[in-house]
């Protein structure tokens, strides 16, 4: 088994990259920590140690997913040795 530590951050692809950036920032405080305008964004939580906590990226407009289909790009976890991330490519 694996030994997780936390959840470090998560990516998503958004259809509305500006406003997505904006309702992160005014709904949890999150601050802006780099960006590449209209593509990519990295968020931090304030008092989080992470380089960044949400990763937005924009999706090309007119696309649009089946309704169920997810959206979610990857999530980082945090383990606590080099070690424990080895072991996990034999699982």
């Amino acid at each position: 088994m694996i030994r997780v530590k936390r959840l470090n951050h998560a990516v998503l692809f958004v259809r509305e990259f500006d406003r997505t950036v904006h309702f992160y920032q005014r709904a949890f405080g999150f601050e802006l920590i780099s960006e590449t305008p209209g593509t990519a964004a990295f968020l931090r939580a304030r008092e989080s140690s992470n380089h960044h906590d949400l990763g937005l990226f924009a999706t090309h407009v007119g696309t649009r997913s089946r309704l169920g289909s997810p959206g979610l790009y990857h999530l980082a976890w945090e383990v606590t040795t080099t070690e424990d991330l080895a072991a996990a490519r034999n699982i």
